[in-house]
This record gives structure tokens, sequence and C-alpha cells, in this order.
């Protein structure tokens, strides 16, 4: 039988207090946003939530120098457009960084490699040609993303 929804939302919530220290409110909000965002552009759950704990440690406010908002940490000045509503409301930010995630997949990592369109989050499309000097940059992102989905599940791995 498939789970119920309130039983995978439980579940997942867990997860997130477990592998990242969340309090249960926090987690089951997070949990509710990312598997919403994840069925919706089908990115694997766990990637979505170690991208967020690495991007802003679920801090629903975060802010970068660059200018990203929120969990996800979008930059609204480039996504606006192709993401509905406040980007620095928590669902609707995670919902976009879902579908960044998922846009660079498709396009420039042939649907095929995640931790690619990892690079392509963190760096950006018009950084990518700058192969030398971000490379190393690439590499330690993609590690402690890889680090945060490790720790929420014991074959992180897998659910790439």
């Amino acid at each position: 039988t498939t789970p119920r929804w309130e039983d995978t939302l439980h579940a997942f919530a867990l997860e997130l207090q477990r592998a990242y220290q969340l309090d249960e409110a926090v987690a089951t909000a997070f949990s509710r946003w990312i598997l919403d965002a994840g069925d919706m552009y089908a990115v694997p759950p766990g990637l979505l939530a170690a991208l967020i704990n690495t991007e802003s440690h679920f801090r629903t406010r975060a802010v970068s120098w660059a200018n990203a908002v929120g969990p996800a940490q979008v930059i609204p000045t480039v996504w606006q457009g192709h993401c509905p509503g406040d980007l620095t409301e928590p669902g609707n930010n995670i919902i976009c960084g879902a579908y960044v995630l998922r846009r660079y997949y498709e396009r420039f990592c042939g649907g095929e490699n995640w931790y690619c369109a990892l690079e392509y989050y963190h760096t950006g499309p018009g950084n990518m040609a700058a192969k030398e000097s971000y490379a190393q940059t690439r590499a330690d992102y993609v590690a402690k993303v890889s680090g945060n989905l490790q720790r929420l599940t014991d074959d992180g791995v897998a659910m790439l």
C-alpha cells in the first residue's frame, strides 16, 4: 500500500530533526515545503533538504552577500520572472529553488547528473565558463551538499 501523505510528512520531518537538529515545528514546516517542491519539479526531497541545509541552515530569512534570499538562497532579480509569488516566503522560495535545480539538471546536465546541477546552482551558468577559477569552489560546495545528504540518510547517494 502507498503511505498516506501525513505518514510520509511525519517520517521526513523526523529525519530532518535527527539529521539537522531541527525542532519539531521547523522540521514539520520544512518537510511540507520540501516534499511539495520535490514533487512539483521531480527533485529528490533529500537532495533539496541537503541543499537547504548547506545554503541557509534552514533559516527562513537568510540573505547572502549576493542578495540571494530565503532557505534555498535564490536571487530574486534573476529568478522572480520564473518563480511566482514572494520569494522571501519560505514555501515559494523552496519551490523556486527546486525549479532552478531542476532547470540546471535538464538544461546543462543532460537530466543525468544532480552533482552537475548542484555546481550550476552554486556558481550560476555565467560563471561555469570560468572553470579554473571556480573549480575548487564548485567541488567544495558539492562535497558539502553531499555531506549534508549523507547526514540525512545512511545511503544518501542512492537518493540521487
